[in-house]
């Protein structure tokens, strides 16, 4: 993925002001994201709208890839709202 910068400007004058902010990915975010795409590559069919649909088949398969994803080390426990 590309470099992305930004950084604020003066409403005023259009002069930068602050420091920018680099919203590029590192090593270690860029290998994370491609283990997260060969896994959804290897685990999700293409035709896969999603939980929320009728029927309990897209429910019963987030499951699985949910226990896919913690036999990967990828899931945490979630505190409830």
């Amino acid at each position: 993925m590309g470099s992305c910068t930004t950084s604020a400007l003066n409403w005023a004058d259009g002069q930068q002001i602050g420091e920018s902010v680099d919203y590029a990915y590192g090593d270690e975010e860029e290998a994370l994201r491609s283990r997260l795409r060969a896994l959804i590559d290897t685990h999700v069919p293409d035709d896969f709208a999603g939980i929320f649909v009728e029927g309990r088949e897209p429910f019963e398969f987030t499951k699985e890839f949910c226990r896919v994803l913690a036999d990967e080390g990828l899931l945490t426990l979630s505190l409830p709202i």
